[in-house]
């Protein structure tokens, strides 16, 4: 009963915050907790004997990759397991209360109020047919707030979410959103309910790294000065170095090795915990500025997943030749919906914006959330229009020419999508997703176009056996390497990817690098490499373009952009790096040891 007090205490706001750095016992308890999955006869654990706490005023990160039980153990603390999922044994409590085997409406008292979730996917996690402040205001009033002071705390913590013109986002419907404005969205919704604790499930893998740190940098300061406990679930290392007091590396539902992070990331002692660093990326990015990523006048670049080779003429000087892709001055506007009295009824996303994809050469197309990067991509692509500007494939314009007309421009450049596993259909087999631009351009007989869907499983390292298997049988990376694959099937001469990494655990984006490195080098194909992440540009890009609002902020060769930014924007992308303070501070210790 003293349990279910205090969460009531917790829940009404009685309960005073305690002081930071004082001990007031545990928020989150679990012991010794096993959990399984059913499915028909057959029961597959999840959780294996898995222990921790978490206090008043500390951050503990959980750390592995998909399928290590992180979003499991999140589910139990909030009793939001599925059906299918039941815990085998231990004991789960919340303010000394335990809440296995409880209801659905004792639970409803703790979730949101005393224990708060930021979940990882904000399509499925907010309400299509709701508008943005009517979802966060709900939590709101069920703090007991006058609906009077609803609309001043919505705007409030999409301020804090790092929502620009939080009174226009309120109005918006989800669907109106980019996917880091949505993710923003749920964390201003977790904050809402002013929780004790806060279970955050790979909550800025849709960000920005420059959202990322301010989002961070927020939950931060609940942590330090209201008494906040935080589980900051990652796959990434380098975010964990940067934010938590403990650290505990999962894999497949069992603890491979926990501790203070600066012990466990300093003296690693598992070699899954060891694989974690060497493949984070912002640890990465050091690595691969420091050794030298960018071709020099007469050396060939290095082998490896940092960068291609590029063409040279006899002078030993890059050849760029006719451009894949330019863009010339474009401008693109769209009509402001929620806009009110006296606010511009127009957007302008892009404001001419210009730069050019030379052959066999990636360049990465870098900027925030909502800064125009898949519209631009859209554009080049012909499947949006520019209000003005133009866009040249191969030296041919191809801004109006009608969709009939473009036909047979479409086979020379091919789209990766940012998803993996929405990207492919899943009603066919690999083979069949393979082959459909083949069938779609009629080239080659059946015979034909199964042994190019082999030959290019093979190019990807999937065995030949995969072709005859469906989409739910593979992984992330598996489905990745698939959708690669596919766009490559009419051998084109530019492939766009859209954060073709950004869903996939740390060393599998490492593969799938290594894996875009390697095919550039063998089919001379050119990149145009959108993204958020400054840390996976380092290892792919030959060039940079780094994009502000609506206008291009900076555009050179990817070493040149990391050592010497020119803009304010660009540098502050490179200093929101995750696991540069960890670095930073990991080196100056260095520094200060050798000198005493």
């Amino acid at each position: 009963m003293i349990g279910l007090r205090r969460v009531a205490e917790a829940r009404s706001g009685r309960a005073s915050r305690p002081a930071v750095g004082r001990s007031d016992g545990p928020i989150v308890t679990v012991e010794h907790v096993s959990i399984a999955y059913r499915k028909g006869d057959i029961e597959r654990t999840a959780l294996d004997d898995l222990s921790l706490s978490l206090h008043p005023g500390e951050t503990l990160a959980l750390v592995g990759e998909s399928g290590s039980g992180k979003t499991t153990l999140a589910n139990a603390i909030l009793g939001l397991l599925p059906s299918a999922g039941r815990v085998l044994e231990g004991r789960i409590s919340i303010l000394g209360y335990d809440i296995v085997g409880r209801s659905d409406k004792e639970l409803r008292s703790i979730r949101g109020h005393v224990v708060g979730l930021i979940p990882q996917d904000p399509m499925v996690s907010l309400n299509p047919t709701m508008r943005i402040g009517q979802q966060i205001g709900e939590t709101v009033r069920l703090r007991g707030v006058p609906r009077r002071s609803v609309p001043a705390e919505v705007y409030e913590f999409l301020d804090k979410a790092g929502l620009d013109e939080p009174q226009i986002r309120a109005r918006q419907y989800p669907f109106e959103l980019s996917g880091g404005i949505r993710q923003r969205a749920l964390i201003a919704n977790a904050l809402a309910g002013r929780p004790r604790a806060i279970v955050a499930d790979e909550p800025t893998s849709a960000l920005d790294v420059t959202v990322q740190r301010r989002m961070l940098d927020h939950l931060d300061r609940l942590v330090k000065e209201e008494g906040i406990a935080l589980i900051l679930i990652t796959h990434d290392l380098a975010v964990a170095s940067d934010r938590a007091d403990r650290v505990i590396v999962m894999k497949h539902g069992r603890v491979v090795e926990s501790g203070p992070s600066r012990e466990v990331l300093e003296n690693p002692q598992d070699p899954y915990t060891k694989r974690l660093l060497e493949v984070a990326p912002g640890f990465a990015f050091r690595h691969t500025v420091e050794v030298g990523s960018e071709p020099s006048s007469t050396d060939q670049v290095p082998s490896g997943p940092v960068l291609a080779p590029v063409s040279r003429n006899a002078s030993g000087l890059v050849e760029l030749g006719t451009p894949v892709l330019a863009l010339e001055d474009v401008v693109k506007d769209f009509p402001r919906r929620g806009a009110g009295a006296g606010e511009s009824k127009v957007h302008r996303v892009l404001d001419g914006v210009s730069f050019e994809v030379p052959p066999h050469e990636t360049l990465a197309l870098v900027g925030e959330s909502g800064r125009g990067k898949t519209t631009l991509m859209r554009i080049a692509m012909r499947l949006a229009t520019p209000t003005s500007g133009r866009v040249l494939f191969d030296g041919e314009d191809i801004t109006d020419l009608s969709w009939s007309a473009l036909r047979p421009f479409r086979q020379h450049f091919q789209l990766v999508h940012q998803d993996p596993f929405s990207s492919l259909d899943p009603r066919f087999t690999v083979e069949q997703s393979i082959v459909e631009p083949l069938v779609a351009y009629k080239v080659g007989d059946r015979k034909r176009r199964h042994a190019r869907a082999a030959e290019l499983l093979d190019q990807v390292a999937l065995p030949s056996s995969y072709l005859n298997r469906h989409p739910a049988e593979l992984s992330g990376g598996q489905r990745q390497r698939v959708a690669i694959a596919r766009a490559l099937s009419l051998k084109p001469d530019l492939v766009m990817l859209d954060e073709p990494v950004s869903a996939l655990d740390v060393s599998v984006q490492a593969q799938i690098l290594d894996l875009l490195a390697s095919l550039q080098r063998e089919l001379g194909v050119a990149y145009l490499f959108i993204t958020h992440d400054l840390a996976v540009v380092a290892q792919v890009a030959h060039r940079i373009a780094v994009l502000g609002i609506g206008k291009l902020a900076e555009v050179g060769p990817t070493r040149e952009v990391f050592e010497n930014p020119q803009s304010d924007y660009t540098r502050q992308l490179i200093d929101a790096i995750p696991g540069r303070r960890w670095l930073d501070t990991r080196d100056a210790g260095a520094v200060a040891a050798a000198r005493s």
